[in-house]
């Protein structure tokens, strides 16, 4: 469907008031970071700002997430 940005599945997409975030993983890590977002396409949901192509992002369990917690990631 001509995806052209940097999507990611929607629950991957947290909500705190006004404020977007998405956990990454960076060194074993989570680690907690603003983002925009943009357009919405079934279940994911482009990324604006505050993400690059090709960071992990965490899309399960992720409401309990606390910036820093070591993680572990699952194929």
């Amino acid at each position: 469907s001509g995806k052209y940005g940097l999507f990611v599945p929607q629950n991957a997409l947290l909500h705190f008031g006004q404020m977007e975030t998405v956990f990454t993983v960076a060194d074993g890590k989570a680690r907690l970071r603003i983002v925009r977002s943009g357009i919405k396409d079934g279940d994911m949901v482009e990324i604006l700002a505050g993400l690059a192509q090709g960071e992990t992002v965490v899309t399960t369990n992720n409401r309990q997430l606390v910036d820093g917690q070591i993680v572990q990631v699952l194929p």
